[in-house]
């Protein structure tokens, strides 16, 4: 299972479209946070009370034919999609916020946005201002709720390793030195004009940093 993006620099094309597919909005290239995937109600649903919603950035996970398969929360927590949508790209993991409904071992998707999945843009780092609203760990993530400014251009994310160091009092479980990895976000605005702010959310993989333990820098 390979995840659908890959990239030191991570651009974001701000869009105001809603359609029913994300459109590789997990991707590189279309950006994510005005990117919706939205279930249609029939007549009849409209008759019934909405459920109660749980929203959560998690991660979905696609078939070997590009379906829907399941959804994987951050606590490990596994639901199979009972309403799958097609046409995906095969095999791959999407990082998304989430509204669906549990019921069992299953869950129906009601809401869809893609979040941005950041990777190691140390060598290209820039740190444009941006509003950080919170950010919080759950799992192997660190997210993060952003308020960026735009007026619809292109945008780089990723993050930052500022420095790494290591405990002269603390060892680890294989009894080394303790490492703690202080990282940052990597914004370039790009050019683009500050004319409106829009939400996004975005998680670092932490995985992907070699550290015993994972900060956010300093402000």
């Amino acid at each position: 299972m390979t995840h659908a993006a890959a990239h030191n620099d991570y651009p974001m094309r701000w869009t105001s479209f809603v359609r029913h597919r994300m459109m590789k909005c997990a991707r590189s290239v279309v950006a994510g946070a005005a990117c919706f995937l939205l279930f249609a109600c029939s007549d009849e649903d409209q008759d019934k009370p909405y459920p109660s919603i749980i929203t959560e950035l998690c991660c979905l996970h696609t078939t070997s034919n590009g379906t829907f398969g399941h959804l994987q929360l951050d606590n490990g927590t596994r639901y199979t999609i009972s309403n799958p949508q097609s046409g995906y790209h095969a095999s791959v993991s999407y990082r998304v916020l989430c509204g669906f409904v549990p019921k069992g071992g299953e869950a129906e998707i009601y809401q869809l946005s893609a979040a941005l999945l950041l990777h190691d843009s140390t060598a290209v780092q820039q740190h444009d201002p941006v509003s950080i609203l919170s950010s919080w760990r759950s799992g192997r993530f660190l997210n993060f709720h952003l308020a960026p400014k735009t007026q619809g251009g292109t945008q780089y994310w990723g993050y930052v390793v500022d420095r790494i160091d290591t405990s002269c009092s603390e060892t680890n479980a294989q009894g080394e030195p303790l490492t703690t990895a202080y990282v940052s976000l990597h914004h370039n605005q790009n050019a683009d004009p500050t004319s409106y702010t829009t939400d996004v959310y975005a998680s670092i993989p932490l995985d992907s940093i070699q550290a015993d333990r994972i900060e956010l820098s300093p402000m």
